[in-house]
Formats: structure tokens, sequence, C-alpha cells
């Protein structure tokens, strides 16, 4: 239980972070300023947490539920704010074990600034710079995918755990 815990910490933290695929189609940025309500999130990815030698591996997916969550970007100067909560239903499988856990998550992301490059929408807030790739944005519908992979070592009681983790998602969001 420990495992799953210190996993989906770890998503929560990374929800919307780095895509690497670039596409040089250039994405209008006016087309993104306004209020957006997030209608689906979903991701899948894998872990593996190493303590003493000893492995652990993990798979997951999360798919978000009861979602009252606004996402709002200005332009001059472009800012985005976000506003809302949100449960994710976890099924994650260890060992050949699978867990169902929903997790409540209060707030998306940190208000900060946004930019974007070809098909790739960068922010920036006290989370850090985050990047994800467009990948459909109509006038009422925007749907973006980001992938992450991570690698972290802690101390526990001067035992070494080293974490990593591959994540795939993708948002959706409708204009409000």
């Amino acid at each position: 239980m420990k495992i799953t815990k210190l996993l989906f910490l770890a998503v929560a933290v990374f929800f919307l972070s780095c895509g690497d695929d670039k596409d040089e189609d250039p994405v209008p940025t006016g087309d993104l300023a306004g209020s957006w309500n997030v209608t689906a999130i979903d991701y899948a990815g894998t872990s593996s947490t190493v303590v003493m030698g000893i492995e652990s591996k993990a798979t997951f997916t999360g798919t978000g539920k009861d979602m009252n969550l606004t996402v709002t970007f200005t332009e001059d100067p472009n800012k985005f704010t976000s506003e809302g909560d949100y449960v994710i239903a976890l099924k994650t499988t260890v060992q050949g074990q699978t867990i169902n856990t929903d997790y409540p998550v209060t707030g998306f992301m940190t208000d900060g600034t946004w930019s974007v490059s070809g098909k790739t929408l960068i922010v920036e807030g006290d989370g850090g710079k985050q990047e994800a790739t467009i990948i459909e944005q109509t006038a009422s519908t925007l749907k973006m995918k980001w992938d992450h992979t991570q690698t972290t070592t802690t101390t526990e009681s001067g035992i070494e755990v080293v974490s990593s983790m591959v994540i795939k998602g993708t948002y959706t969001f409708t204009r409000k």
C-alpha cells in the first residue's frame, strides 16, 4: 500500500509534464485564450522501486472522474489560472495484485505563464516548466498529450530507495 501511495503522489506532482513530440505546424495562440473545462484525464505508466537491491515493479492506469476543473488562459500577458478538483480512479498492479483506489485531488496546476511553440504548450509556475503536445485544437475542444520519465533517489532511515516512473497521458478540455 505504501508503494501505491508513493506512486500516486509522484503521478499527481507530474501531471502535466514533458511531451517530446514536436510538430512544426504553428498553433494559433488566440484559439487557446479563454476558459476550458477539463472533461477527461487518462494516463498509463510503469514504475519501479529498488530497496536494498530488491526491485518491485508496477503498472498503473488513471482515469479522472467527478471533475470540476477549469483552466483559464489569458493573453497580453500570457497567464493561466486553474481551479477545481477531481477524483483519480487509479488501478495499480504490483506482483500480480491489482488495487483499485479513488484519490480525491484538490487543485489542478499552479497558476503561471504559458506559451506555445509549434504544437507544444509550455507552462511555467511554482511546479517549474512543464510541456504538453497539442494533438487536437478546435474552437470548442482542446486535447493534449504528455509523456514523462523520472528517476529519484532518496534515503529513508539510512536505506537508499530508487524510484523510476514512465507516464503517458492525455487531457481533454471543452471551451467553457
